[in-house]
């Protein structure tokens, strides 16, 4: 008798599982299909299988091995299943003990992992599996900075599993360390905005191309050789502040420890200033004012003191004052002070006067001339003694014949120093002009009285171009024709002519000297005619200790031709002086005589000179 065969009815599955190093295989699903009846209860269907591979994987085939038990089974043959496939997925691992280290900023995100272990291994696997640790986390500076594991599996059995990474793993980047110099500008606080600055230590190819505002220890310039920064404010550039940290303390050493602090003076400059003018004084001090200082920081305390000399000692309305202000106060160290310019100030001259003059009382000579000496200056500077003269000149009011002129003074200083001074006029000065002398030869027709009306006159002396061309009387000292030969003028009524009789004077007596000491009256009875006498010369002499002297060649002028012959001129002189001279005057005493002479009154030459020549030795 031959088995029957059986088959199984329905789906036949075999169950997915996770992988456990065995190629065990669960199966489910299908039911006998052609057992009789009566062996219904007697036949019972066992399942089993195996995957083709323990391995992990997705639809690995399932070898069916099914099998029959019961009574009846032995007269049964199972028909197995075929194209039954499961999948066996990857174990799931995990880790523990993961630990991962502290790092200095380095810019990069890389983690340094350790201290994991990988839990869930199979036992069989264990030396087939590897953990490799690794994790990265932001590349920034910070504390507590989660890290994201990437821990790996490898080794030949690494593929039946899945590794499930550690979280809430932390761990701390610290600052790196930069080297800093750093110029700026005193500000009154520690936050300061860097002039300058070079840095040392950025990581990364990281840079910082400006530095807004910086933290620094001290405020103050004098504390340069402690003060270092305490932090930076980044205006460019790929750095952040926050990935780096400066040494906490001054330091010059070169690399990345280097930290120090330059903090120039702020400049300050003055408002306002003003320069008083002065009177010259001889020295180049001034009196400066009215600054304000403009830039000083709210709160600190800076005191202005001004002061400045004047560029030059001399008299100017706008001379240049050299301003030397300074500034003191417990900040004044953090300020350096710029001098104001263009400050002037006026320098007036010194006044002086004039002490101790006097005027020289003058004759008249036509013009206000007067002349001032013995004059000294008051109020010359110590210094300016021997830099200023006084030339001292001035004129008469009046240029006629008075006492008591007033004089208009006309002083000047001259000198290197004289134009730092303005000269006071004095006042109140007076002087006499006195008559000028004047020679006169005058014939008058006696009339029993002193005042005579002149015939005939000529006039030595007349100063600057004046003239008289008439006189309407003329008073002399005797009004006898018998004083002729010493009777002379005492005073003139001038009718016409520039000159004014009160300027001039005659000789007190009579006087036949030719030039302004000449004073003649002759008078003529009313029948006599003048004579005059033209031609007259006077011969060179040699010295000889008198006065006699040789006239010739006069002749008579103004005989009446009846009278030709009948009057003979008779010529004779005396020199002045018996010295030698070229010009020596002559006193001319002609007389006439004949048979008409007295019909005649003669009037004498005048203006005669000789030469003496010295004598021989």
């Amino acid at each position: 008798m031959h088995k029957r065969y059986l088959l199984l009815s329905g789906t036949v599955v075999a169950a997915n599982k996770i992988y456990d190093g065995s190629n065990t295989a669960t199966i489910s699903g299908g039911t006998l299909v052609g057992v009789i009846a009566a062996d219904v209860a007697n036949v019972d269907l066992t399942q089993s299988g195996t995957f083709t591979q323990s391995k992990a994987g997705n639809a690995i085939t399932v070898t069916i091995n099914d099998s029959l038990s019961g009574p009846a089974a032995s007269n049964y043959i199972l028909t197995q299943p075929a194209n039954v496939t499961a999948n066996i997925t990857p174990k799931v691992l995990t880790v523990t003990g993961t630990t991962v280290a502290n790092k200095v900023y380095d810019g990069s995100t890389v983690a340094t992992v350790t201290g994991g272990s990988l839990v869930g291994v199979l036992s069989a696997d264990a030396a087939n599996v590897t953990l490799t640790k690794a994790g990265s986390t932001t590349a920034n500076a910070g504390t507590g900075i989660a890290v994201t594991i990437t821990d790996s599996i490898s080794g030949s059995s690494s593929a039946n599993y899945v590794l499930t990474q550690p979280n809430g793993v932390i761990a701390n980047i610290t600052p790196a360390p930069l080297g800093i110099t750093l110029a700026a500008l005193y500000s009154g606080s520690t936050t300061v905005t860097p002039t300058s600055f070079t840095l040392t230590g950025l990581v990364n190819g990281e840079t910082i191309t400006g530095i807004s505002s910086a933290t620094v220890s001290n405020i103050n310039v004098a504390g340069n050789a402690g003060n270092f920064v305490r932090s930076i404010v980044i205006s460019g550039g790929t750095a952040l502040a926050r990935n780096y940290a400066f040494t906490s303390a001054a330091s010059n050493t070169a690399g990345t420890s280097l930290n120090s602090v330059t903090l120039s003076a702020k400049t300050l400059t003055v408002t306002g200033t003003l320069a008083d003018s002065k009177v010259y004084d001889g020295t180049s001090s001034v009196n400066v004012w009215g600054g304000t200082l403009a830039g000083v920081v709210g709160g600190d305390v800076v005191s202005l003191k001004q002061a400045g000399a004047f560029n030059s000692v001399n008299v100017g309305s706008a001379v240049s004052v050299i301003v030397s202000d300074s500034i003191s106060g417990l900040s004044a160290g953090n300020y350096t002070l710029v001098q104001p310019t263009g400050v002037t100030a006026a320098i007036t001259p010194k006044t002086l006067t004039v002490s101790d003059g006097t005027v020289a009382h003058k004759t008249y000579d036509g013009t206000t001339y007067a002349s001032l000496t013995g004059g000294g200056l008051i109020g010359l500077v110590t210094g300016d003694i021997g830099k200023v003269n006084l030339v001292q000149a001035g004129s008469f009011s009046s240029p006629n014949v008075s006492n008591g002129i007033i004089i208009i003074v006309n002083d000047s200083i001259t000198g290197v120093a004289a134009s730092n001074y303005r000269l006071v006029q004095p006042t109140g000065i007076t002087a006499n002009i006195t008559p000028a002398m004047l020679g006169i030869q005058v014939v008058g027709v006696a009339n029993g009285t002193n005042n005579i009306t002149p015939i005939s006159f000529t006039i030595n002396g007349l100063i600057n171009g004046q003239t008289i061309t008439g006189l309407s009387s003329v008073t002399v000292s005797s009004s006898s024709i018998s004083s002729n030969g010493s009777n002379f003028v005492t005073a003139m009524v001038i009718s016409g002519g520039t000159a004014l009789a009160t300027n001039y004077a005659f000789a007190p007596a009579y006087s036949a000297t030719s030039g302004i000491g000449q004073n003649i009256a002759t008078l003529a009875a009313a029948s006599q005619r003048v004579l005059t006498v033209t031609g007259t010369v006077a011969t060179t002499k040699v010295y000889d200790g008198t006065t006699t002297i040789t006239i010739t060649n006069g002749s008579l002028v103004g005989l009446l031709a009846a009278d030709i012959g009948k009057v003979t001129l008779v010529q004779s002189a005396v020199l002045v002086s018996a010295n030698v001279s070229n010009t020596a005057s002559v006193i001319i005493s002609d007389t006439i005589t004949g048979a008409s002479a007295a019909n005649y009154i003669l009037v004498q030459p005048s203006g005669i000179t000789a030469i003496v020549t010295p004598a021989p030795q």
